[in-house]
């Protein structure tokens, strides 16, 4: 059985999507929420008769780094770590899915938060079984969160009213969830000594470029301000941190056209 937390989010939207309804079981929000007790978790593992066939997809998370310190900490890392230790306990294989920029100096709260899971991890030597995802921006499926740069270019569109930005010299990479999943799934489960998978295209962008483009489509690009913010020194101005090359038979989607398209869909 394929258990999934977190299926209402972008990445488990798109890793439920991937079976039908028989192969795997959502765990609901109210259900995991309570799991810092691992004793309740160990119930319920053995109530469904957990065994090494099984595999917990553990999506959920919190993005907002306006969110209460505790809200990140037990969301992005304190309940993921008790789940590895318990799947640990009955052989059974975990995926997990974080940023790239755990590998970054930016230290935002959230950013923090997912350094801290992944600091513990290692610290705790990884278990054979899990396998750990670094991804970059993921779209798709979903309606934009407001704190996410998405978010601010669709309302700034919708109301017409001005998106102040920094340079935007940094880089990102932007990639469907349902392109993410496929990726997930096209890997062998383990091979030796790869627990940490950075999953990209090797093809950065820079923000300025994805925002200008954007605001071009929707004939709306007086509204951008590019330069009206100070720039993050701790942002990655270079292309130090991103993959070389890339699955091509994955990540064919041309990224920039795949966020106009999809943020044409809200408009």
């Amino acid at each position: 059985m394929t258990y999934i937390l977190g299926a209402s989010g972008l990445i488990g939207s798109a890793i439920t999507a991937q079976f039908n309804d028989a192969e795997c079981k959502i765990i609901p929000r109210s259900r995991y929420e309570t799991w810092c007790d691992p004793d309740e978790i160990e119930l319920f593992f053995k109530l469904n008769s957990v065994s090494e066939a099984d595999t917990f997809f553990v999506c959920l998370g919190v993005t907002d780094p306006n969110c209460k310190p505790d809200q990140l900490t037990l969301f992005n890392s304190e309940i993921p770590l008790k789940i590895i230790y318990i799947v640990k306990l009955f052989e059974a294989k975990v995926v997990t899915f974080g940023s790239i920029l755990e590998n970054s100096k930016i230290e935002n709260p959230y950013i923090q938060s997912k350094k801290e899971f992944l600091k513990k991890v290692c610290e705790e030597n990884f278990y054979q079984k899990h396998l750990h995802f670094q991804l970059h921006t993921v779209y798709g499926l979903l309606r934009p969160k407001s704190h996410m740069l998405l978010g601010r270019i669709l309302e700034s569109i919708k109301q017409r009213t001005t998106l102040e930005m920094t340079s935007g010299k940094q880089y990102r990479e932007y990639w469907h969830a349902l392109d993410i999943a496929k990726f997930v799934f096209s890997r062998n489960w383990r091979t030796e000594n790869e627990t940490i998978i950075q999953v990209g295209s090797g093809q950065p962008i820079q923000i300025a470029s994805l925002a200008t483009r954007v605001f071009e489509h929707f004939s709306a690009v007086e509204l951008l301000k590019l330069g009206s913010i100070p720039d993050d020194p701790q942002e990655t101005y270079n292309k130090a941190m991103f993959l070389d090359s890339y699955d091509g038979r994955v990540f064919m989607r041309d990224p920039i056209e795949g966020v106009i398209d999809y943020l044409s869909k809200f408009r």
